[in-house]
């Protein structure tokens, strides 16, 4: 999901850069999970899971705090009153400004209504965001009820799972930068593409890998229809290129939230695979995010990747010419 909603309020304040806080270094800080009164256990146990098996793979970078709602709208505005509560404890704000933040009331309210329709319209719905909280010395998460942990619409858990570790993808990502200025921030983390393709696509392969190392469980209600990453991720290639056959004249490198974001998401998780095949799966953990605060986006992606981003481009684009099996092939890793 974008890194939005929250960010721009959050940080209109932090204007300075700053030394490392909390949430740069992972840590032993266990997460905390605040949920509606009417979210199952057996949902809040999963979400748990999840969490740390996306901790076991990339490390602790916390602290973390995962606001959830169910489908009960009562519940979820007393869920939006102990944010309230909890903000004003901490001394992060102070009663009126919290009061004053409809829109996070509002958020809470409204996910809570659309996933009380899901029985009964039998469409699926999740939404769910990483929102920042670094002026606090944390990473902050919500997230509507998760359908498939909820057993609803036959959405499928691995899905919940590959939504909850893309979302914590985001926080390793802004791990890796310590400036607390915005603008600075979207610079150094690069494009959309970049950022919801890198999350996507690590969160596909990843989910899939602690699946078949036993640290995340299959649905057992689709015991003949193995989920695969490969799957998923040609999906995403229908989708990407469809997207781009409707807007010709758009960049990958020129596309922003908003109505043409879902190619950045789709065409971005293939980027980031392209660009693992080309540097190895490991190369964001280990090469690219370590350094780029200290080079900047595009040298870090030089020195990591092995080319200019404009070379990329222009590589990339070759790419998605070539015929499915071509493009199929360089997910054998990761299949």
């Amino acid at each position: 999901m974008p890194l939005r909603r929250l960010l721009p309020l959050l940080l209109a304040a932090c204007a300075a850069p700053s030394s490392p806080s909390p949430w740069t270094v992972a840590d032993d800080v266990r997460p905390e999970f605040f949920f509606a009164d009417d979210v199952s256990e057996d949902v809040r146990v999963a979400m748990a899971g999840a969490l740390d098996a996306g901790i076991e793979a990339w490390g602790n970078y916390g602290p973390i705090e995962y606001w959830v709602v169910g489908m009960d709208v009562e519940a979820a505005e007393a869920l939006a009153a102990r944010y309230c509560d909890r903000r004003v404890a901490r001394g992060d704000m102070t009663a009126q400004e919290c009061a004053s933040d409809v829109r996070r009331r509002r958020e809470l309210r409204d996910w809570a209504a659309r996933a009380a329709e899901i029985e009964a319209t039998g469409q699926p719905f999740l939404e769910a965001g990483w929102n920042g909280g670094f002026e606090w010395g944390l990473h902050q998460f919500s997230s509507s009820l998760p359908p498939g942990w909820a057993g609803l619409a036959d959405v499928r858990i691995e899905d919940d799972q590959t939504v909850l570790l893309h979302e914590y993808f985001h926080a390793v990502q802004q791990s890796h930068v310590t400036t607390l200025d915005w603008e600075a921030r979207q610079r150094l983390m690069g494009p959309v593409w970049f950022v919801e393709g890198a999350a996507e696509y690590m969160a596909q392969t990843t989910g899939e890998a602690l699946r078949r190392a036993g640290r995340l469980p299959t649905d057992p209600r689709f015991p003949g229809d193995p989920w695969r990453a490969r799957d998923r991720m040609e999906q995403k290639l229908r989708s990407g290129l469809a997207l781009r056959a409707e807007r010709p004249g758009l960049a990958l490198g020129e596309v922003d939230y908003g109505p043409d974001g879902q190619m950045a998401y789709d065409l971005g998780a293939w980027a980031i695979a392209w660009l693992c095949h080309r540097a190895g799966p490991d190369v964001l953990i280990e090469r690219f995010y370590p350094a780029v605060e200290a080079l900047g986006w595009e040298a870090a992606f030089g020195e990591a990747f092995g080319l200019t981003p404009a070379a990329f481009y222009a590589e990339f684009d070759r790419f998605l010419e070539l015929d499915r099996a071509q493009q199929l092939a360089i997910l054998a890793a990761a299949s």
